[in-house]
C-alpha cells in the first residue's frame, strides 16, 4: 500500500485502536480457521491435520514474526519461512507455488472469518502484503507500511 492509499484510508481518522491481545477481533481464531483453509488447498489429503497445521503457523515455533517486526526479514520472508515449517513438521513438501496459493487461500478466508461490527468488517492482521502486487513475485520492495500483529 503507497503512503497515498494510507493517507486515502485514513483520511479523517481521529484516532488508532489496536487491538494486540483479541479482546475485540479474534484475531487468532481468524487466522487459525483460515490457515485451516489454507493448509487444505496445499495438502487437501491430510484433511485430519489443516487445524493442527494453522495452530502451528500461528504458533510460530521459530519465531519469524519477531524477526520481521525487529527488521531481521522481509515479510514475504516471514511468512514463507512460517509455512516451510509448519510443511517440515508435518514431513510435507511444498507445492510449486505453494506461497501463492497459500496466500491466495489464506487472506480472504481470513477476512471473512473476521465478525461485522457496526456494519464495517474489522480489520485483521490476516491480510497478505499490500494489494499492489503479488506478495511471492519476484519484484523486491519494502514492505514497512504493513501493519499487522503475529501475521
Amino acid at each position: 500500500m503507497s503512503l497515498v492509499s494510507l493517507e486515502r484510508v485514513f483520511a479523517g481518522a481521529r484516532a488508532l485502536l489496536l487491538d494486540v491481545d483479541d479482546t475485540i477481533v479474534d484475531t487468532r481464531g481468524a487466522m487459525v480457521a483460515a490457515g485451516a483453509r489454507a493448509a487444505a488447498a496445499l495438502w487437501p489429503d491430510r484433511p485430519g491435520e489443516h487445524h493442527a497445521m494453522a495452530q502451528r503457523y500461528y504458533d510460530d515455533p521459530q519465531r519469524w514474526f519477531p524477526r520481521y517486526a525487529s527488521g531481521e526479514v522481509p515479510f514475504e520472508r516471514m511468512r514463507a519461512g512460517r509455512l516451510e515449517e509448519v510443511a517440515t513438521a508435518f514431513g510435507l513438501g511444498l507445492p510449486a507455488e505453494g506461497h501463492v496459493a497459500f496466500e491466495e487461500a489464506y487472506a480472504p478466508a481470513c477476512r471473512s472469518c473476521c465478525p461485522r461490527q457496526r456494519g464495517r468488517s474489522s480489520p485483521s492482521a490476516c491480510s497478505p502484503t499490500p494489494r499492489t502486487r503479488r506478495p511471492w513475485s519476484s519484484s523486491r520492495r519494502s514492505v514497512s507500511s504493513t501493519a499487522s500483529t503475529s501475521s
